[in-house]
């Protein structure tokens, strides 16, 4: 019992650290457990905003944040930084949230966010294992994938809002897929503000953006977006995460 309430009085700090500091019933919530491409989508949902709220700014690898503000930085979220949406968008990697009434919830096939995740640490400097006991042994591995996605997915009805939205399918139908979501929520975004937003995101504009970033910060010295690195055993341990994980690929339509 003692243990059961030390685990309750936990989560609630964390729910508590990973909400804002003045919590509105409209905020936005964009999740994902890390390294399933929440910056390329941020970048995109921000450029919308700007571009339906007829501002000249436009949003790129840096100045993103600066309209979707990140929970784990700082909880002071302040006032949205466009008119349209209306809600404030606030990204997170928090698992489930009871705090959290609007959630958009950011999933990635759970191999690929392993490899992005395995290169984003050796990046960092990082001393890792190899990839496959990375992806098994480490609490960052495919079992905390497993717990942060179940979190969101299962449990009994609660009332909070969410929509779930694939990467791969944003990436395959990006004006499909945005649509649907600005539908859902009633944002009803004009298809041209989908379509620059679209164009201002792309990945080669998004690595010039960081590339132009770094000339102006030395501090800055490894590739964030779409970083790369062969990964020898990659397929092998693509087919155990895949066993691995199945109800939970069957769940989000990838079996």
């Amino acid at each position: 019992m003692f243990g059961k309430n030390l685990f309750q009085v936990y989560k609630k700090i964390r729910d508590h650290r990973t909400t804002a500091s003045d919590p509105r019933h409209s905020d936005v919530y964009i999740v994902e457990y890390p390294k399933s491409g929440i910056t390329w989508f941020s970048t995109i949902l921000a450029n919308i905003a700007l571009l339906e709220s007829r501002k000249k700014e436009s949003a790129g690898f840096p100045s993103a944040r600066m309209y979707i503000p990140d929970i784990h930085i700082t909880r002071h979220i302040g006032p949205p930084l466009y008119s349209r949406p209306m809600n404030r968008l606030i990204k997170s990697h928090s698992a489930y949230n009871p705090n959290y009434y609007f959630t958009i919830y950011l999933t990635r096939e759970p191999a690929a966010v392993m490899k992005s995740y395995y290169i984003y640490l050796l990046n960092h400097g990082e001393k890792l294992p190899s990839f496959s006991d990375f992806c098994f042994s480490d609490r960052r591995g495919i079992q905390g994938w497993r717990k942060h996605i179940n979190s969101w997915l299962t449990g009994p009805v609660t009332g909070r809002i969410l929509h779930i939205i694939c990467y791969e399918d944003l990436i395959e139908s990006p004006h499909e897929q945005l649509n649907r979501l600005s539908l859902n929520f009633g944002w009803n975004f004009s298809h041209s503000s989908i379509d620059t937003a679209v164009k201002r995101s792309e990945m080669e504009t998004m690595r010039a953006s960081e590339n132009f970033y770094a000339k102006f910060n030395p501090r800055h010295t490894i590739e964030f977006v779409g970083a790369q690195k062969v990964i020898d055993d990659f397929e092998k341990v693509k087919n155990q995460i895949n066993t691995a994980c199945r109800d939970e690929r069957e769940r989000l339509g990838y079996e």
